[in-house]
């Protein structure tokens, strides 16, 4: 019987698998390569973000579901993943400019991927990036109005949450000239 020739994983069609929701060739990739996964998970190049950010920026709640679940499993059987790296499948992961993969949800405005990532990780409503920005600050500024309503409506106190500059959500629905945001921020207010 031959050996079968390692393969090595590459960056691109990994994120490619993840962004197009291609589970079948996302497992593949991760399973199939042994020695390729931990070259890959040590390459100082994916400290940006991990698969679980590109899973929720692109809305791919399947692909999410995968590598939360499945993935996450086969990886930590084949290798030790150096934290904050592309393969480090924990939610809370911080990416370069201070979000966890909720956060990247919610700027996204892919709400089953954020209700998902919430439900089933330590990730929180009230998390902040470097800047200070919470999911609620992220989907008024890039006016995800279904977001941002669902947000407010599991934990209201977050319109009032201040970015480090002291922004409030309704700043960010009002730069973007997004008046139904600003609208239903405007109706949440007491008194």
């Amino acid at each position: 019987m031959q050996d079968r020739p390692s393969r090595s994983v590459n960056r691109e069609a990994l994120l490619q698998a993840v962004r197009k929701g291609d589970i079948g060739s996302l497992q593949s990739m991760l399973t199939d390569g042994d020695d390729a996964v931990p070259n890959l998970s040590q390459n100082p190049d994916f400290q940006d973000a991990t698969l679980l950010h590109h899973a929720c920026r692109a809305g791919n709640l399947d692909v999410l579901q995968y590598l939360m679940k499945d993935a996450a499993m086969i990886l930590t059987l084949k290798t030790d993943i150096p934290t904050g790296s592309l393969l480090d499948l924990r939610p809370d992961v911080i990416s370069c400019v201070g979000a966890t993969a909720a956060l990247d949800a919610a700027a996204t405005g892919n709400l089953d991927c954020l209700q998902y990532v919430l439900e089933n990780s330590s990730c929180n409503i009230s998390d902040q990036d470097q800047a200070g920005n919470t999911a609620t600050h992220l989907s008024a500024r890039y006016g995800h109005l279904r977001t941002l309503k669902w947000l407010v409506n599991e934990e209201p106190t977050v319109l009032q949450t201040k970015t480090k500059s002291g922004a409030i959500p309704l700043h960010f629905a009002a730069a973007r000239g997004d008046l139904d945001s600003v609208k239903f921020i405007v109706e949440q207010r007491p008194g």
